[in-house]
């Protein structure tokens, strides 16, 4: 496994309190897997755009 993390292609986050704040307004306003909440508030703090994409 520490392999895939060494990958040039792999960037890790670290979980801060603004991540840990986000997954907790994402937990509180929709239904989402407390999974799912994490992956948002990780890219929500890391600066993903998370707009839907027009098609």
């Amino acid at each position: 496994m520490k392999a895939v993390f060494d990958s040039p292609v792999v960037e890790v986050f670290p979980f801060t309190s603004a991540t840990a704040d986000g997954y907790a307004r994402i937990r509180a306003r929709h239904r989402v897997a407390p999974a799912d909440a994490i992956h948002l508030a990780g890219a929500a703090t890391a600066g993903v755009n998370l707009s839907p994409a027009s098609t």
